[in-house]
């Protein structure tokens, strides 16, 4: 593969990155359920594993340290 054709494959690879993670976000944002992870009880379990002393993380910061 010469020097160009490497790049204009690089480039479409690249292209096609974007779209499928500019698409991921429009998806995550509009709320609908694509996956496992959507489920409204996984997502509360994710919500759960990151409390902090039974707090959102950023109070607990707030506390402890101050600030962020």
């Amino acid at each position: 593969m010469t020097g160009l054709a490497q790049k204009e494959n690089y480039q479409r690879l690249l292209e096609a990155e974007s779209t499928k993670w500019g698409n991921h976000m429009a998806l995550e944002a509009s709320g609908e359920w694509h996956s496992w992870l959507c489920h409204p009880l996984i997502r509360e379990r994710y919500h759960r594993k990151a409390l902090l002393e039974g707090r959102p993380w950023q109070d607990f910061v707030r506390q402890h340290f101050r600030g962020p």
